[in-house]
């Protein structure tokens, strides 16, 4: 039966390859790109900008002295090229702020359910906010990555994930809202406020950030209102920032690590602050953060202090950083040093990510491509981790090699090779062989747009605390209208072979396979506001990822998104 799998996967991958460069070919011809500016200044508007008030010109910076040697069309030329330039700013911080969201792609089985986020086995992952590293305290990395995603840019580089700040400074306020409403009684609100130059203070910008939601979560009642503050001053030496973050919920107890499944138990309370405050110039960046967290009945008081050093140029960028640590809640220290590598010579491509706590805490990820010719490379990987306390079912040590294709449009990585497990859970010490893959793939074909995100991990292995198959498929067809409107139409399939597990205080074993599937018809009404209709568990299955079966888990429902985009 393997073996037939096996075989299927492979032919539907070449399928999929073959698919990819007849689309890479059709789309060399045929793709357009329609580029309509939606803020361009028309004639008529030119011609009301003769209409501008003295009061309005003095806003634009142009001193009384300039306006009497200017003339009337010198002034409105000054005033159009002034809005020209914002308007191409804004958008230019608009497409790199989408490109960011579309290109994260995170290889593990992680489902999404609006903000909420689930997977049957927690992710060995680190994460750096804002610079400074997230030590874990008492529930699952999965969880960290709900908290703080809706609020930051994210992206993943060999399982590390970085969620950082923008330092927006155009004088015009942005703001960003979400809305969700759910048919179980899932109802979330999201929304985002920047301006630059506040209170007409000139270098010093503001970013605030808010969450909130109220309703069913499988099959608790969850609560949240979450805050993220940033404020910065962009000086000539560099910049002050001034971060504050306060989680404020109640949730599932699923989320605590050492009790991924507890059915029976009620909701729990996290409340998190943290601030910091982070020098950051050309020759090395000084930070500190004061860090409380309150999980349930346990409590913790962390502070940090925190350098670091970047040195980059066109082709390398390496990344030191040294953090000093004070656990107050326990009276003990600790230090960490990190790292994070890239460089691209000649035709090699080398990257490094890793911290050192000391002997018993330490984690290194290290990748390594050489083009072979223009759209397919070859690469090598190692990774290894040791983590004391809290153990998950990801690999101690993996090393593998495999291939890259990468033309402009898509990116395929193949690996095989062979990983080590800690023997905790009662697995083998051998080397257990596992194939990867990935596809990543966005393409235009005249009006229809195609974007496809998609992950499988086959181990060869009969632990029964192992599914030998993972796979998660997202698929995003677009229809491309004028005037930046489009209907999008997507498809969610996440997939595990039968594995086992236990609740924690209890004897009971779970079979568990997963196939969960779900599906969206989005409206996009210019690039500022859309319309988002979810169609969630269209299979009518009775669990989700590991969650034991409960009359209290919603089958087939519909959550209702709204978002939109606001600048003044």
């Amino acid at each position: 039966m393997i073996k037939i799998r096996f075989i299927s996967f492979i032919l539907i991958n070449l399928l999929i390859i073959i698919f990819s460069v007849i689309a890479w070919s059709q789309n060399n011809d045929l793709m357009i790109e329609t580029k309509i500016d939606s803020l361009s200044l028309e004639k008529t508007e030119l011609d009301s900008l003769k209409q501008i008030e003295m009061n309005t010109v003095d806003s634009l910076h142009i001193t009384s002295a300039e306006n009497d040697s200017l003339s009337a069309e010198a002034i409105i030329d000054t005033a159009g090229s002034v809005l020209e330039t914002l308007k191409n700013q804004l958008d230019e911080y608009l497409k790199e702020k989408r490109q960011t969201h579309r290109n994260l792609f995170i290889p593990h089985l992680i489902y999404k359910e609006n903000f909420h986020l689930k997977s049957p086995f927690d992710p060995a992952i680190q994460f750096t906010k804002n610079g400074f590293t997230i030590i874990p305290f008492e529930v699952s990395n999965t969880h960290i990555l709900q908290n703080y995603k809706p609020f930051f840019n994210t992206r993943c580089v060999r399982d590390n994930i970085f969620f950082i700040e923008d330092d927006y400074d155009l004088p015009v306020a942005f703001s960003e809202s979400y809305l969700g409403l759910g048919d179980f009684d899932m109802n979330h609100v999201t929304a985002t406020l920047k301006k630059g130059n506040i209170l007409g203070i000139k270098n010093l910008h503001f970013e605030g950030d808010y969450i909130g939601q109220d309703g069913e979560w499988l099959g608790t009642r969850e609560q949240s209102r979450n805050y993220n503050i940033h404020l910065f001053c962009d000086l000539n030496w560099g910049k002050i920032h001034f971060y504050q973050t306060t989680i404020d919920q109640k949730i599932n107890p699923n989320v605590l690590k050492d009790a991924p499944e507890i059915p029976e138990k009620d909701e729990i309370k996290e409340w998190i602050s943290d601030s910091a405050i982070l020098f950051e110039n050309r020759f090395i960046n000084i930070g500190g953060l004061i860090k409380t967290t309150e999980i349930d009945t346990m409590k913790r008081k962390l502070s940090e202090i925190m350098l670091t050093k970047s040195i980059k140029n066109d082709n390398n960028l390496l990344t030191l950083t040294y953090e000093y640590f004070r656990n107050t809640s326990v009276d003990s220290t600790f230090n960490i040093f990190s790292l994070n590598q890239s460089s691209d010579i000649y035709r090699f491509h080398l990257g490094n990510s890793g911290y050192f706590q000391n002997e018993d805490n330490y984690f290194l990820s290290s990748e390594l491509s050489m083009k072979i010719f223009k759209p397919i490379s070859l690469s090598v990987k190692h990774l290894t981790r040791q983590e004391t306390g809290y153990r998950n079912l990801e690999p101690e040590n993996r090393a593998g090699a495999g291939l890259i294709i990468s033309p402009s449009f898509l990116r395929m990585e193949f690996i095989y090779g062979t990983e080590t497990f800690d023997n905790s859970h009662g697995y083998e010490s051998e080397d257990i062989r596992f194939f990867e893959m990935s596809n990543i793939i966005n393409f235009n074909i005249r009006s229809f747009g195609i974007n496809l995100k998609r992950w499988m991990l086959y181990r060869d292995v009969m632990n029964l605390y192992l599914p030998t198959w993972q796979s998660k498929t997202i698929l995003e067809v677009i229809y491309n209208m004028p005037y930046n409107n489009s209907i999008k139409l997507g498809l969610s399939h996440f997939y595990t072979s039968e594995y086992q597990f236990t609740c924690d205080g209890t004897d009971t074993i779970y079979n568990m396979k997963n196939l969960n599937l779900d599906a969206y018809l989005a409206f996009q009404i210019t690039d500022r506001f859309e319309i988002k209709l979810d169609a969630v568990n269209l299979t009518n299955s009775d669990h989700l990822f590991a969650y034991p079966s409960s009359s209290e888990l919603p089958e087939f429902h519909v959550n209702f998104n709204v978002k939109w985009i606001f600048v003044n």
